[in-house]
């Protein structure tokens, strides 16, 4: 457990956090350790759906922790109905399943946090540091679930804004060929395989440029040749 460390914000404004779950023993852990967490402050719990979503509404947290299961509205439902009511709170699931539908389900609806039950309590202070600074978070017995979304939306979506060239080129760089190399296969300078590469970089989203761009390539490689 890591406790005592500094989450991130700006100094002398500390990050605000509901907990809501109906089991007081998991309530009262998280609540525990957040509270010995430098710079955090816990301004609310709710032990039902509902409860949850007046308590957010009320004191509109930086962050909130919802249990999956509780009385009155689970866990996504509360997070649809706050993201629906245009709160800004940073939503984090808290669950004992390991389904991929359900964290589908919930990356569907909008949460920032996606933590398992079994690894909370060592997990919670890196969560809770990476969602300040506007990252999503996954529980690392869980982050191929992650993977598998992005596969899914690269064959359903992204395949789908790429022009032919940029498909060609992309399936080269999955090949492991280098710029001079694709250049000479399709008969165009190296220059213009580079601007291909950094348009295809950014509908992606890759932010480390062309390193990003061939580790994404190979992974993905038999969705990009397929």
């Amino acid at each position: 457990m890591v406790t005592q460390k500094s989450a991130s914000k700006s100094p002398g404004k500390p990050i605000t956090i509901v907990v809501a779950d109906d089991h007081p023993v998991f309530r009262f852990g998280i609540m525990n350790i957040l509270k010995g967490i430098e710079h955090l402050s816990v301004v609310g719990e709710a032990e039902n759906g509902p409860d949850a979503i007046e308590k957010i509404v009320q004191n509109k947290p930086d962050i909130a922790v919802i249990d999956v299961e509780m009385p009155g509205k689970n866990g996504l439902e509360v997070c649809q109905e706050l993201i629906q009511l245009g709160i800004s709170t940073k939503l984090i699931i808290f669950t004992m399943y390991k389904e991929e539908e359900l964290f589908n389900k919930a990356m569907d609806i909008g949460v920032f946090g996606y933590l398992l039950k079994e690894t909370a309590m060592s997990e919670l202070t890196e969560c809770i540091h990476t969602i300040s600074k506007e990252e999503k978070y996954v529980s690392k017995n869980i982050e191929n679930y992650l993977s598998n979304r992005k596969s899914k939306f690269i064959s359903n979506e992204f395949m789908n804004q790429l022009t032919t060239t940029e498909k060609k080129i992309l399936q080269l760089i999955a090949d492991q060929k280098t710029s001079k190399e694709i250049a000479g296969k399709l008969f165009v300078s190296e220059k213009t395989v580079e601007n291909h590469r950094y348009n295809i970089t950014k509908k992606l989203a890759l932010e480390n440029g062309n390193s990003s761009l061939l580790k994404f390539a190979i992974e993905n490689r038999m969705i990009i040749n397929g």
